[in-house]
């Protein structure tokens, strides 16, 4: 596990550093889900959690749908859903 400290810019942006983007293999553009749980702030490649949803879900057509965010907003914002506990 990784520390660094970030700043929080007047607009709500936050920079990822360089060790941490090469350590994760991000790149310009890739798209990640950021997740609120418990306080804490939790942010990851969108790809890494289309895998482990469709994982969760053993289906195929699930990672399919995730791939638009738009598709998934009504789901994010569902606080009764219980799939996102496990992610």
């Amino acid at each position: 596990m990784h520390f660094t400290t970030v700043t929080l810019s007047d607009k709500g942006q936050i920079s990822i550093p360089k060790t941490v983007r090469q350590h994760l293999g991000l790149k310009k553009g890739e798209q990640l889900v950021l997740m609120e749980k418990g306080g804490r702030i939790i942010l990851e490649s969108a790809a890494h959690t289309i895998r482990k949803l469709a994982l969760l879900e053993k289906s195929e057509s699930l990672a399919n749908m995730l791939v638009s965010e738009r598709t998934l907003a009504k789901d994010w914002s569902n606080a009764d859903d219980e799939r996102w506990n496990s992610v």
